[in-house]
C-alpha cells in the first residue's frame, strides 16, 4: 500500500497507561484509568504509518504521570515496547520523557527540536486523539513549534484506524457516543476555551473538572 503522505518525524502523545499483572499497558478504549484512555490506537497508529512508509523517525512524548505508582515506567517507554512488538525497529525510536501533561508535551518538544538530531526536521506528523488535537495545537502554537518553517499534520489515531482497519470501525464510530468520550469531549472544550482566555491550569492526575458550557467543535474525521 503506498503511504498516504510522507514526514521527516512522527511524535506519538502518550494516553496514560495502566498495570496489567506484573507489566504495564497503554490504555484501551475504555473509562477507567485515571486520567484519558485510547492511547493504544495511537500506537497502532504510528506502527501501522511506519509500516507504510511515512515515516521511519518516531518520537514518543510523555514520562511518569503517576505520582502516586513510584514503580511505573514512563508513558514513552511503554509506548516503545509496544511499537517494538509491532515491528517497529528501536533504532526509529527516540523517547521524550520529562512531560507529564500536554502542556508539558509541547514544551519539552520544543527543546527537543532545537537539538542537533532534529533541528533541521520540517515536516512533523502529530499523532493523538480527535478528541485531543484542538487543545495540543493550541500549545504547540503557545510554545512556538510552529516556527521555523515547520510543516505541522495532526493525525488522529481514530480517523486512520477508522479508515484503514475496517475491522474497528464500527467500535470507534460506537465510541463516540458512549458518555464517558462525550464527558471528555466536554472537558477537552473547556481547556481548549481556558487557553484561548489566559485562564488555563493542567490539572492534577484524577483530579475532575467541572463541565462548563458546552463544546461543540469536535469533528470525527480530523486527519
Amino acid at each position: 500500500m503506498k503511504p498516504p503522505f510522507t514526514c521527516e518525524v512522527l511524535v506519538v502523545l502518550g494516553g496514560n497507561i495502566v498495570k496489567s499483572g506484573d507489566h504495564y499497558t497503554t490504555t484501551p478504549y475504555e473509562k477507567g484509568t485515571k486520567k484519558s484512555f485510547g492511547a493504544q490506537g495511537r500506537v497502532i497508529t504510528s506502527a501501522f504509518l511506519y509500516h507504510l512508509g511515512v515515516s521511519d523517525c518516531l518520537i514518543l512524548s510523555t514520562g511518569k504521570t503517576d505520582p502516586e505508582d513510584k514503580g511505573a515506567p514512563s508513558e514513552a517507554s511503554v509506548m516503545k515496547a509496544e511499537l517494538m512488538a509491532f515491528g517497529v525497529p528501536e533504532i526509529c525510536i527516540h523517547l521524550e520523557e520529562q512531560s507529564r501533561t500536554t502542556e508539558e508535551n509541547a514544551r519539552e518538544l520544543v527543546k527537543l527540536f532545537a537539538t542537533e538530531t532534529f533541528k533541521e526536521k520540517r515536516t512533523i506528523g502529530v499523532i493523538t486523539s480527535s478528541w485531543h488535537i484542538r487543545r495540543t495545537d493550541a500549545f504547540l502554537k503557545r510554545e512556538g513549534f510552529h516556527a521555523e518553517g515547520r510543516k505541522i499534520k495532526f493525525i488522529s489515531s481514530d480517523t486512520m484506524i477508522s479508515r484503514y482497519l475496517p475491522e474497528f470501525r464500527g467500535d470507534i464510530h460506537r465510541l463516540y457516543y458512549r458518555q464517558e468520550m462525550k464527558d471528555r469531549i466536554h472537558d477537552e472544550g473547556n481547556g481548549y476555551n481556558a487557553l484561548k482566555n489566559g485562564t488555563y491550569r493542567s490539572r492534577k492526575l484524577g483530579e475532575i473538572v467541572a463541565i462548563q458550557q458546552p463544546f461543540r467543535g469536535i469533528h470525527f474525521d480530523c486527519l
